[in-house]
């Protein structure tokens, strides 16, 4: 039971920063209260995430949204082969193409404090190779 209650606080302390962010915005773009942010932030956050989820074994167990999937393995489905994958790629193609090599080298080298000799290698990768190899994966999950 303790491992079960660690993963738990494990899972709450990691998904606080990322609320935090929508609540910030909340906050000061639409000027709501701390308190009705929070709630909103977590009120959306069980409707569409967690509330289907429940329900999927049990009264919207016969809907099918992707492939025969049912509402559980199609959020499955889309964050593991679809948004992860997309973040990867669109990741690669901020850093190799928007960001450009000195300004990732800057950020990697704590102001060109660190030397490495692998840095042109990697940016390299980071900027060619990689989103490709990322595209296939993508398309290999999309497909089967």
């Amino acid at each position: 039971i303790l491992f079960f209650v660690l993963l738990l606080i494990a899972a709450l302390t990691t998904s606080l920063p990322i609320y935090q962010v929508i609540i910030s915005v909340l906050e000061e773009k639409f000027k709501y209260s701390k308190n009705l942010s929070i709630n909103l932030t977590l009120g959306f956050i069980f409707i569409l995430g967690n509330l289907p989820c429940i329900l999927t074994y049990g009264p919207w167990r016969d809907i099918v949204i992707i492939k025969g999937k049912n509402i559980f393995d199609s959020f499955d489905f889309i964050s593991g082969n679809i948004l992860f994958v997309l973040t990867a790629f669109f990741c690669c193609i901020y850093v190799g193409w928007i960001l450009g090599k000195q300004e990732s080298l800057k950020e990697l080298s704590n102001n060109n404090t660190l030397k490495s000799s692998w840095f042109g290698i990697w940016f390299y990768y980071v900027k060619y190779i990689v989103p490709l190899i990322i595209l296939i994966i993508f398309i290999y999950g999309i497909l089967n």
